[in-house]
């Protein structure tokens, strides 16, 4: 078998080529990228060919790879950044919208010092004003240790 894969590696296949020895994801990336961009793959044949790619930590890896960024810090400082603003949008919404916005506003300003509750909130309020459902944007639940103070959201991503 040996000999056969060292043949296929000298006729050029790039699957033989990256796969041979310890390679890591991260060193496929060349490999999946051309794979996407050439043959334009549904996302169902890609789950089922590269299956690590959508996991929450290989996700964060490819962005940090790309962007030379890391996702989490970036997009949670975002929000800690913008809740200002988030919070003055949801106080100024009317209707029904309005309605569910004003029962999330006072937790968040009784939640100041729970950095994790408040962004929490505001990604809640954010469903919300986009018209989603929370319950669907998110999966939160609520322990009696922690005082009915909700946990980090769990990324969608």
């Amino acid at each position: 078998m040996g000999n056969y894969r060292t043949k296929l590696r000298k006729a050029g296949c790039a699957e033989v080529a990256i796969n041979g020895g310890k390679m890591k994801m991260d060193q496929t990336f060349p490999l999946r990228r051309r794979e996407i961009v050439e043959a334009k793959p549904l996302v169902k044949t890609l789950k089922e060919r590269w299956p690590a790619l959508f996991t929450e930590r290989q996700l964060f890896a490819e962005f940090n790879r790309i962007a030379t960024t890391n996702l989490d810090n970036y997009f949670f400082g975002a929000v800690d950044c913008y809740t200002p603003c988030f919070v003055t949008i949801f106080k100024s919404k009317k209707g029904s919208v309005g309605e569910k916005l004003a029962e999330i506003v006072p937790l968040i300003d009784s939640r100041k010092p729970d950095v994790t509750a408040v962004r929490t909130l505001v990604l809640q309020g954010l469903s919300v004003l986009l018209g989603d459902d929370p319950s669907n944007f998110y999966n939160t639940s609520f322990n009696s240790k922690t005082r009915g103070i909700p946990p980090a959201p769990h990324h969608p991503l």
